[in-house]
């Protein structure tokens, strides 16, 4: 089982600790071992859980190195039914293989473990640093990361940034 305090990286002893600990540490070790519990329950016994700072995605499988990861900030911005349902999700990716993505396979497989089936959750649970448009303003679109050389598809005018305020 995953030692919650190393995902904190908690590891001096210090009769402190309890007063150091992040916020959120009670709901992410409720969140750990819940996603445990599931991995388990499908036979993931030697499969790795992780948390990382991900703005976007709820959460990843990772197959080479037989490990799930959830977004903290997913953890924190969710409720319990979001969370169980991309808890599923990813295990149903571990469970049918990397060559399947979200096709037929898959799906049958989260519905089967009791997930809505669905590709991508609809949470904004992070602030946009930046958003891009159209030089003729055809479009805006809130990103986090600038891509240099971008044209617009529509009229061809270069794409400009400006800072998310």
């Amino acid at each position: 089982i995953l030692k919650i305090k190393n995902v904190f990286n908690l590891n001096r002893s210090d009769r402190f600790i309890k007063n150091k600990l992040p916020k959120d540490f009670d709901s992410f070790r409720k969140f750990l071992g819940l996603a445990r519990f599931e991995m388990d329950k499908n036979g993931l016994f030697d499969w790795k859980l992780d948390l990382d700072h991900a703005k976007v995605r709820a959460g990843a499988c990772f197959f080479v190195e037989k490990k799930i990861s959830f977004s903290r900030n997913f953890i924190k911005n969710s409720n319990e039914s979001e969370i169980y349902d991309a808890i599923l999700h990813e295990i149903a990716h571990a469970l049918v293989g990397p060559k399947h993505g979200h096709d037929i396979v898959w799906k049958k497989m989260a519905k089967k473990l009791g997930c809505s089936g669905r590709r991508y959750h609809t949470l904004e649970f992070s602030d946009y640093k930046w958003i891009r448009y159209c030089k003729n303003l055809c479009w805006e679109q809130k990103i986090h990361r600038r891509k240099i050389n971008l044209i617009c598809r529509k009229c061809g005018a270069s794409v400009y940034y400006k800072k998310n305020m």
